[in-house]
């Protein structure tokens, strides 16, 4: 029996762990990422504040991989109160809400799933936030910098996934997604990097 207790004691101590560390990881997610896109800041803001354009671009409707993917818009055709509700199958829905569109230089949408004073876990409930700024390098160059964050995980056991699993997922989308926003405005592939310390977005 002596295996036994080794076992258990054993995952005892992971347990403990990973609640330690969680103790320590952020509260919520916050990813962001920047590209300088050789297009102007009107063209860029146009194709970012279109919603029913997103299709072109956004890695956003692509998460559900084989899943059926649709994609229904709600309230106004643009502007503050826009929405997009986003099924994956039967899995999944989403609802993007515009809550900042002060054009040519910040758009901003809240999104939603199910409750979200519940943690995340398993898609049960979920707020989040997508932010885009954008300044005119001269009137030809933008640089482009999108911001996703979520709210407060109280779970230490979803810090760990979310510091281990989801934060990389998302800065892949955002790099992706910003070479595809490029591409959709005739511009070349841009690098994209992690915003410098003075740049980046605080809250």
């Amino acid at each position: 029996m002596k295996w036994a207790w080794a076992l258990v004691l054993s995952l005892l101590i992971v347990v403990a762990g990973v609640e330690i560390a969680g103790y320590f990881l952020p509260s919520r997610l916050d990813v962001e990422r920047e590209a300088v896109i050789a297009a102007p800041v009107d063209s860029l803001y146009a194709k970012v504040a279109d919603l029913q354009g997103w299709e072109e671009w956004s890695p956003i409707l692509a998460i559900g991989d084989d899943l059926e993917t649709g994609v229904a818009f709600l309230g106004p055709p643009s502007g503050l109160g826009a929405q997009m509700e986003v099924r994956f199958g039967d899995v999944l829905k989403v609802l993007f809400t515009v809550v900042e569109a002060e054009e040519p230089i910040r758009f901003a949408l809240n999104s939603r799933s199910g409750d979200p004073s519940d943690d995340l876990l398993a898609g049960s409930g979920f707020e989040g936030w997508d932010e885009f700024d954008l300044e005119a390098l001269d009137a030809s160059r933008t640089r482009v910098r999108w911001r996703r964050t979520s709210s407060e995980v109280d779970s230490y056991w979803l810090r760990v996934i979310d510091t281990v699993a989801a934060k990389p997922q998302v800065a892949s989308q955002l790099e992706a997604g910003l070479v595809a926003l490029a591409k959709a405005c005739g511009a070349p592939d841009p690098e994209v990097t992690e915003p410098e310390p003075e740049r980046a977005s605080g809250d």
